[in-house]
């Protein structure tokens, strides 16, 4: 397989495992309480994985050339090795705890962004919180500077996201919790549609630009079925306003996550959907996109194996599908993730 990482992928694996990581460290679902002791903790993790794609707008290494706009797609297989982490510190007496580290919901989903911020805790579990992404990754995201080349090879260049988050976990001791997040984010050496310059104007090209800013609303339910069993229900809203109108768009998404603690294993399962409208007309395709997004993740973690202390083993599989209206952006990841946890 290819020791290169194929980016699109490796990042759902980091979504899916942060998923579960995120279900696990929530109050009503760990047991513990936002009343924590002063001092050092955190997360180290080893994530290893597979992955499998198609689509011929996915950045892959095999997929560098297309030979037309319409052409059929072919599979592009990649395998990873990646260390994940968060570090905190809780200050004595007044309830504040600094973190830094990757983000378990961050506002670009396919990008490990490392963020620092500072957490404020309140009675019966609520928090508020702050973090800012300074736009520091564990790899950088690349995508195709001109995706519409064919014929050809294409080549990569890399993105830049810095993003403001801020929530409320838990409210008045609720099982709501809200998050808003807005980012900045640019495409380093955009060409788009250059290679389409003999039919498309100026003009055109120019909607063509990818980079912008986005902004997006969370809000979440944790709700305890039984003493084992928590449903966690949650609703986005992301829009994006990019230099180029035909990358503008809006999207709502639902998702649902089902934990299953029975210690020292924890079950999740975890889907979503949601839709991405477009507001203008593609200039390339000469149409209108909407991509529908649907995935689910499936998750186990056995704690203390072989009797190690305070390590976590987990198995995640998952699979993502884009449905487009303009084929050439439908796409399919499979993503199957092995990790090894020491918290502390």
């Amino acid at each position: 397989m290819n020791t290169l990482i194929t980016r699109r992928c490796l990042a759902l694996g980091l979504l899916m495992l942060h998923a579960t990581t995120a279900l696990a460290q929530r109050p009503e679902v760990s047991g513990t309480n936002a009343q924590e002791d002063a001092g050092w903790s955190g997360y180290l993790q080893l994530l290893a994985g597979g992955s499998r794609s198609d689509g011929a707008a996915v950045y892959a290494d095999d997929n560098a050339q297309i030979a037309s706009l319409s052409a059929p797609t072919r599979e592009h297989d990649a395998d990873f090795l990646l260390p994940l982490w968060q570090l905190r510190y809780r200050l004595p007496g007044n309830g504040i705890t600094l973190f830094a580290g990757m983000p378990e919901q961050g506002i670009i989903e396919n990008e490990a962004t490392v963020e620092v911020g500072a957490r404020y805790a309140l009675a019966n579990d609520a928090s508020v919180w702050l973090a800012y992404g300074p736009g520091l990754s564990l790899y950088r995201k690349q995508v195709w500077k001109d995706p519409f080349l064919t014929g050809e090879k294409r080549a990569h260049t890399d993105t830049e996201t810095q993003a403001l988050r801020l929530g409320a976990d838990y409210i008045l001791g609720s099982p709501v919790s809200v998050t808003y997040a807005m980012g900045d984010i640019s495409v380093k050496d955009e060409q788009s549609g250059q290679s389409l310059s003999g039919r498309l104007s100026s003009a055109d090209i120019d909607d063509l630009r990818r980079s912008g800013t986005l902004s997006q609303t969370r809000i979440s339910l944790t709700l305890p079925m039984t003493a084992r069993v928590f449903i966690i229900p949650e609703l986005i809203h992301t829009q994006r306003q990019t230099d180029g109108e035909a990358h503008r768009y809006h999207s709502p998404e639902a998702r649902l996550a089902l934990a299953y603690l029975a210690d020292p294993w924890e079950v999740y399962v975890h889907g979503y959907v949601g839709k991405d409208n477009y507001r203008h007309e593609h200039p390339v395709f000469g149409t209108k996109r909407e991509d529908t997004r649907t995935g689910f993740t499936a998750g186990v973690s056995y704690s203390e194996p072989l009797g190690w202390r305070d390590l976590q083993a987990n198995v995640v599989v998952g699979n993502a599908v884009v449905d487009s209206t303009i084929p050439f952006y439908d796409a399919t990841v499979q993503v199957v993730t092995m990790g090894l946890t020491w918290r502390y």
